[in-house]
């Protein structure tokens, strides 16, 4: 038998007296990744900048754009964000989806209800850059508004900890770079691990 898993990074930046923490976080893993991600923010004074798009109008239906579980893993959004929500300072640096423009909106809404990664794998060449277009949209407007949140709290915290997916931490480290953090620490926590076996 052999273990596989996957490993997310945890990034420590300063500038002066003040610290951004960037924990990479995948949106379904091991319940235990998100107890130790709990921990290590517990042991922070801290400002916690929450991932999760907003629905204040029903769009998605009941559920919201999160399932709780997906093939037997644990949700951030309906594990750990509600952890940070009851003990911890935080803000939801997100967007709501009514923010979006019309054709993103309906495809966030429609990507939801009938996610199809064969269909995806399996979609011309001119739907592939169609749905390329339309999340490359959709992840600008979400990344500028968490800087934008960033850049509104700053001055009131002096530790802010950014607990956003890892597909928008290059965005994230360039921006706090750019306002002269440096990196200080890094460290890797495993997220999701199996046993496997080789032979089958």
């Amino acid at each position: 038998l052999s273990t596989l898993q996957h490993m997310d990074r945890i990034l420590v930046f300063e500038k002066g007296e003040r610290k951004a923490v960037v924990l990479s976080m995948i949106h379904y893993g091991d319940r235990n990744f998100y107890d130790v991600m709990f921990d290590k923010i517990q042991q922070e004074n801290s400002l916690v900048l929450l991932e999760g798009v907003m629905d204040k109008n029903g769009l998605f239906g009941d559920t919201g754009p999160y399932p709780e579980t997906r093939y037997g893993l644990t949700s951030q959004f309906g594990t750990f964000n509600n952890w940070v929500k009851k003990e911890k300072a935080f803000i939801n640096s997100d967007i709501d989806v009514s923010e979006l423009d019309e054709d993103v909106r309906k495809y966030m809404v429609a990507e939801f209800h009938n996610s199809s990664i064969a269909e995806k794998a399996t979609a011309s060449t001119e739907e592939k850059a169609r749905i390329q277009s339309l999340e490359d949209r959709q992840m600008a407007i979400r990344n500028h508004r968490i800087i934008e949140n960033f850049d509104r709290i700053e001055s009131e915290n002096k530790t802010v900890i950014f607990t956003w997916g890892a597909v928008h931490t290059p965005f994230i480290v360039k921006a706090l770079e750019e306002r002269g953090y440096k990196k200080t620490a890094s460290f890797e926590q495993r997220a999701i691990g199996f046993w496997y076996s080789p032979l089958l």
